[in-house]
Parts: structure tokens; sequence; C-alpha cells
């Protein structure tokens, strides 16, 4: 805050300051609590007539606070500002305001965003999982699947299936280096490829993904994973491939237990509340309740989810009453629908 307001004063009094103590000046807003204000006055040093031009370290000042902040629309903003003052944004940049457009639901522009990070050979496998989000996000899943399987050719050496870039390597492999900085092994890239399967009714495309990620990639699913398959082949209506899906995940969690791993690999509540509703939905009900049942019995924490798919399952029925009455009991101990419980 005194390095703030003394720079403020020496400004005040007509001392001209260069960049880099106004790129102090602003950093020190930014930490004192006078973001805005920092915001404001790289604005100023931006206009015409200005003594002093903002540089990358002027803007990298305020990109971090910004997004610590979640002031995405200010970050996307500056960042769209310092490329129209002919300066280049450097990696941790391009993936601040991916992650910004991801926050916002922005895909077409974090595809844009992430089409130029690979344009100049940077490592883009991190930001290119951001971009996926903010793809589904705004249901441009096309783009979700363009995304992936550019970076699964780049992982395999392979020409691209789907050119997301628009051509291929600058003739120095620089697009193809950058990407092999990063290991195609991240599930959570996956789960967003996953995703846009199932919103485009691709339950048969999904499963094979996700039997794929161990197989095949090294890529070991997790509860996301799983409870996105078995929802999109719930969607579809597919039964056959619903509890193909339930045997592999009993597989894998199995395996896990035998891998030594931590007990419960079962704890997403998300998945809990698809198995329920996939069962329910597939016609076994007791199989259902009786998987809520063993939930009941542990100290897992189970949110509204979980209770609104079993009364779903249980039904309306008049002989199934009491059980739908002694459900909502029992979530209203746990507090699972939150205040709404109490009322």
């Amino acid at each position: 805050l005194e390095a703030w307001q003394l720079l403020q004063r020496a400004r005040a009094r007509g001392v001209e300051l260069i960049t880099l103590e106004m790129n102090v000046l602003l950093g020190a807003g930014a930490r004192c609590g006078q973001l805005l204000p920092a915001v404001a006055l790289l604005h100023e040093m931006r206009r015409s007539g200005s003594r002093v031009a903002p540089d990358v370290g002027s803007y990298d000042a305020l990109l971090f606070p910004l997004a610590s902040a979640g002031r995405f629309g200010e970050l996307l903003s500056l960042f769209d500002a310092m490329q129209k003052d002919s300066l280049a944004p450097i990696e941790p940049h391009y993936r601040l305001a991916i992650s910004a457009c991801a926050a916002r639901g922005e895909g077409a522009r974090a595809a844009a965003i992430l089409l130029r990070m690979q344009s100049r050979g940077m490592r883009y496998g991190q930001a290119a999982a951001a971009a996926m989000l903010a793809c589904n996000r705004e249901k441009r899943y096309t783009t979700t699947l363009d995304i992936f399987e550019a970076l699964r050719a780049a992982a395999s050496d392979a020409p691209p299936s789907v050119a997301f870039a628009g051509g291929g390597d600058d003739g120095d492999g620089a697009k193809r280096d950058a990407w092999k900085e990063e290991p195609f092994r991240s599930a959570y890239v996956f789960n967003a490829a996953l995703d846009a399967m199932r919103r485009l009714h691709r339950p048969t495309d999904a499963a094979e993904l996700l039997q794929a990620m161990r197989r095949v990639h090294g890529v070991a699913p997790d509860h996301a994973s799983f409870g996105i398959a078995l929802a999109s082949a719930r969607e579809a209506g597919d039964a056959r491939l619903f509890l193909e899906l339930l045997r592999t995940l009993c597989a894998e969690a199995g395996g896990r237990r035998g891998e030594g791993g931590r007990r419960g690999f079962l704890v997403s509540d998300r998945l809990h509340s698809e198995l329920i509703a996939g069962l329910g939905f597939f016609g076994e009900p007791r199989r259902a309740l009786r998987l809520l049942s063993q939930l009941l019995d542990t100290d897992l924490p189970l949110s509204s989810a979980v209770f609104n798919r079993a009364l779903k399952v249980v039904g309306r029925s008049a002989e199934r009453r009491p059980l739908a009455l002694r459900l909502v009991a029992i979530g209203s101990e746990r507090s699972a629908w939150g205040a709404a419980a109490d009322s």
C-alpha cells in the first residue's frame, strides 16, 4: 500500500515515471486492494499522448491478480488490448486467457486463442483441456472433439486425423515438439471428450473411449469418466452398454483395491446418483435401492442428487409411499437438501 501511495504522490507532483516504475506501481496496486484503479491506470498508459507506454510486464502485473479475483471479463479485455498494442503475450498469459474463457463459457474464443498458441509453437496441452471445457459449456461439442483428436494425434506422432490447426507443422516440427513436453495423460482431457460424445448422443463412442483410456493411452479413468459414460448409455436407453460399463467399473474398482489404492474408489456422489438412476431406469429398482442402503451404512456425505434419484426409482405408488417418506426423512437428517431440509 505504501508503494502505491508513494508512486501516486510522485505522479501527482509531476514526476515522470518510466515504464518499469509504472509496472511496479501497477503490481503494488493489484496487491493492496487497488486492482481496478490499477487497471484504469494501465488504460491511461495506453491512451494516445501518454508519456509512458505499457510493455508486456505492465499487463503481466495485472493478469494474474485479475484471474485470482475472478474478474475474467477484465482479464480477457487486457489480453486483447496487449495484442492491439503490438505486444506478444507469453505462454502463461495464453493459459490464463483460455481458463477465463472456460469460466465464462466462451468456447469459440478459447479455441481461437488455443490455435494461436499452437501456431506459435507453445506448449498447449494444459491449455487445451481448459479450451475443451469452454467449448462444452458453449455447446461446441464438435470443436471439443476436434481439439481432442489433434492432441491424440500429436501425442502418437501421427498426422492429425482432424486438422484443428488448419495444417501440419511449420516444417521444423515446432508444434509437435511443443506438445511432446506435456504427456497425453490427463483424465481431465478425456472427460471433456467423453462429455462431448455424451452431448452428441454417441454412447458407443463414449464407452469405447472409456475402455481405451487405460488399455491404449495409459490414463486411469476416474469416477467422472464412468459417470459420464454411464449417463450417456442411460440417456440412449442402451441397457446392454450400461451393464457392460458397470462390469468395467467393478473391475476397475477391484483392480485398484488389489493395487493397494485408497479404499473406496466409488466415492463420487455424482457416480452413485448415476448408478442409482441407471439401475432404476433399466428395471433394476431393487439393485438401485440396495446400493443406496449400502451407501447409508457408510459415513460418505450424500447430496440431494442421490436421494432425488432414489425417490424417482421408488416412484409415486401408494404402496411405496412409506418407503419414499422414509427416504425423505433420512435425507433431511443428513441435510441432503440443505436449508430446504430444515423448512
